[in-house]
C-alpha cells in the first residue's frame, strides 16, 4: 500500500477533505469559463445607456467559440478557392505597398447566415484592407451551420483573409 492511500485509509477526514478540494477547484474552474464567456456582454451592458445596445449585446449569448461540427463554407475547398477570387485589394494599400492577413471574426447561424462581422486584427494602421473583407465576407453565401450533440448551433468564426501584392 502506498504511503498516499494509507494516509486516506487511516483517515477519512482526509479523504473528506480532499475531495472537498477536488469539488470546490472543479466548480471555480467551471465558473471562471461560464463567467469569461459572458464578461464582454456584462461589460457591454455596463457601458450601455440605451435598449439597442443592451439588445446588441445579448447577441453575444449562446454563441460557441469551439462546436463538434465546426461551421463550412458550403460546397468544396476548390468552390471555396475560386470564391476568394472575388477580393479586391483596395487600392489605397495597393498605393502604400501594404499587405499582410486580415483576421474576420463573424457568427454562422443556425440558418447559416453571417452576422456580427467585425476585424478581429489588421496589417493596415489606416483600416485600408478593412471595408474591403468586411465586403467580401457580406457577400458570402450561407454556410453550413456547426452543431453540438447533434444540434445546430450559433458559432464564432474566425476566417483570415491574406492580401498580397504580385510581382
Amino acid at each position: 500500500m502506498s504511503k498516499n492511500s494509507r494516509i486516506f485509509a487511516n483517515n477519512p477526514t482526509a479523504m473528506k477533505t480532499f475531495f472537498t478540494i477536488l469539488i470546490t477547484v472543479t466548480m471555480a474552474l467551471f465558473s471562471a469559463s461560464v463567467f469569461s464567456q459572458n464578461a464582454e456582454v456584462l461589460q457591454i451592458v455596463s457601458e450601455s445607456d440605451t435598449t439597442e445596445n443592451i439588445q446588441e449585446a445579448c447577441i453575444f449569448q449562446n454563441v460557441f467559440r469551439i462546436s463538434e461540427t465546426p461551421p463550412r463554407f458550403p460546397g468544396t475547398e476548390a468552390e471555396r478557392m475560386r470564391f476568394n477570387r472575388n477580393l479586391r485589394y483596395p487600392e489605397a494599400c495597393r498605393d502604400s505597398n501594404i499587405q499582410g492577413t486580415v483576421l474576420v471574426s463573424f457568427i454562422v447561424e443556425t440558418d447559416g447566415s453571417l452576422t456580427n462581422i467585425v476585424i478581429a486584427s489588421s496589417p493596415c494602421p489606416n483600416g485600408c484592407f478593412d471595408k474591403e473583407a468586411i465586403r467580401f465576407i457580406e457577400s458570402m453565401p450561407k454556410w453550413i451551420p456547426g452543431r453540438n450533440r447533434g444540434q445546430i448551433v450559433r458559432t464564432r468564426f474566425m476566417y483570415p483573409l491574406k492580401f498580397t501584392l504580385s510581382e
